[in-house]
């Protein structure tokens, strides 16, 4: 599929509710319904609803991972963009309330990047959540031919939720993308981020950001020599009880 073909008309949220039935006995045959109890299970249905997002910025065409049901009952999510000239955009969607509002309405502007030259396209991380934060993760996404080279580098970004503050911790290691598993470590204060480079010869890698003080660390590479590029991410994180990280890399052989 190529990317063109992934754009939509209008880029949807769309929240449905799945209906629980009673598990049978396992023996049990179920009976042939009646009108009556058709009638009955259809007025428990919940319709989907669908929120248009292109009446906030035209160009978001999409949304790649980057949602969380946070503590505070609202769904937090990301609208990313292909544009050259144009990034990713945030929102809140209320659960009570059904409304849907922009929190971040530019990334790249929040990342302290230039949008004309750097867009921050994406956020093709998960959201994570720990100590009264969500956390996550820019990814380059411009189909502006080139653009690559001159690009600075993905952001780690987290979202206060009792006041809406947003902190940028900054590039996490020049010219690589978060592709895209990030993963939290509430106990410890740290988040974890995967990384890689378009040029397959450099091997991804793994970084650890200290949430509270900003500083980050290497903690070297997770791939072989020639085990980069887009076709090696790893989109999922895992932290534990004791700190350990656990993700998965493509087999190179």
């Amino acid at each position: 599929m190529t990317r063109s073909s992934r754009r939509a008309a209008a880029v949807t949220l769309v929240a449905l509710a799945l209906l629980r039935v009673p598990a049978l006995p396992e023996a049990a045959t179920p009976p042939a319904p009646k009108p009556a109890d058709v009638q009955a299970s259809s007025k428990q249905e919940q319709k989907v609803r669908t929120f248009a997002l292109n009446k906030y910025k035209r160009e978001l065409d999409g949304q790649w991972q980057g949602i969380r049901l946070a503590s505070d009952g609202n769904v937090y999510f990301a609208s990313s963009t292909h544009s050259a000239h144009h990034g990713a955009s945030f929102f809140k969607y209320d659960t009570k309330t059904g409304e849907i509002t922009e929190l971040v309405h530019e990334i790249t502007e929040v990342c302290g990047e230039d949008v004309a030259t750097n867009p921050q396209g994406k956020i093709h991380s998960d959201v994570v959540e720990a100590n009264g934060w969500l956390y996550m993760a820019t990814h380059f996404s411009a189909e502006k031919p080139d653009s690559y080279k001159t690009w600075t580098g993905s952001h780690a970004l987290g979202y206060e939720l009792a006041t809406g503050k947003m902190r940028d911790y900054g590039v996490i290691r020049p010219g690589f993308t978060a592709y895209s598993g990030v993963g939290v470590d509430p106990k410890r204060n740290y988040l974890y981020v995967f990384l890689l480079s378009h040029d397959a010869a450099l091997p991804s890698c793994v970084f650890r950001i200290d949430t509270v003080s900003g500083e980050k660390k290497d903690l070297g590479p997770v791939s072989p020599a020639g085990g980069g590029g887009l076709e090696n991410g790893s989109f999922w994180m895992f932290v534990d009880q004791r700190g350990d990280v656990w993700f998965s890399v493509k087999n190179q052989n």
